[in-house]
């Protein structure tokens, strides 16, 4: 997966966002996990960022964040599988 390389976009001189993909991955130690990268793994397994650890990935897209990249957030196992399985975010208890 591709994107575009431009540089952050900034709103109204407030927010900068800049583009990324967001990925989900299970780490058998350290739990179900969501990241944000600037681009896309080029492999089928990307390390853990807590232990290092290869894993598997699922690559939820493309998007924009206000956070500097790489970054990561551990997820309930009910809400990442709804992710995974394409569901609307909203849908998921």
């Amino acid at each position: 997966m591709s994107l575009n390389t431009r540089s952050p976009i900034s709103q109204a001189n407030t927010t900068t966002l800049t583009p990324c993909v967001y990925i989900a991955m299970r780490c058998p130690h350290c739990g179900e996990l969501r990241l944000a990268l600037a681009t896309a793994p080029n492999s089928g397994e990307i390390a853990c960022p807590l232990c290092a650890k290869l894993c598997v990935f699922v690559l939820l897209g493309a998007g924009l964040t206000t956070t500097p990249l790489p970054f990561h957030e551990l997820q309930s196992s009910a809400r990442l599988r709804c992710w995974i399985a394409h569901l609307a975010p909203t849908d998921c208890s």
